[in-house]
């Protein structure tokens, strides 16, 4: 799996939109998207606000299976 669709994956098991996602980091909602659809690639700083507000590791979003 792709980071943008680790992503979408927790985000899903959070139950979490993508406008809440974006709320939380803060991006736009659109960044979202297309961070979940591979168009557009999160810096390092977006990444750690992800994966902060998903409750997971930087490192479980580059992960092919969660463990």
């Amino acid at each position: 799996m792709t980071v943008g669709e680790n992503i979408k994956r927790f985000r899903e098991e959070k139950g979490m939109t993508q406008a809440q996602l974006a709320n939380a980091v803060p991006v736009t909602y659109q960044f979202i998207s297309q961070i979940e659809k591979g168009i557009r690639k999160p810096n390092s700083e977006v990444l750690k606000a992800i994966s902060d507000a998903l409750c997971v590791s930087v490192g479980d979003l580059f992960n092919e299976v969660r463990t």
